[in-house]
């Protein structure tokens, strides 16, 4: 039983793990809009830059959570294919 194959990850997994990524990116895009927001209105300077690059590490983490979604996806039908345990 030790030997054996583990088990691959089926396609809930996977699309879970797809909105958990992108659930993360539109909270970072969320809350760096809002920094920059109150600090265009009120200060001017280097917190918009912060909250830019808030942004930018959402959208970052938005397409790292989409590329390993289609990596695991296609290990997935590959598996599928390959007939192993899925």
């Amino acid at each position: 039983m030790l030997a054996d194959e583990t088990p691959i990850k089926g396609v809930r997994y996977n699309v879970q793990l797809l909105l958990n990524g992108w659930v993360l990116s539109a909270l970072l895009w969320c809350f760096g809009s809002g920094i920059q927001f109150v600090a265009g209105s009120v200060l001017d300077g280097w917190l918009v830059r912060i909250g830019l690059y808030i942004e930018v590490v959402g959208w970052a983490c938005g397409l790292i959570s989409a590329v390993v979604f289609m990596m695991l996806i296609g290990i997935y039908f590959t598996g599928r294919r390959k007939g192993k345990i899925l």
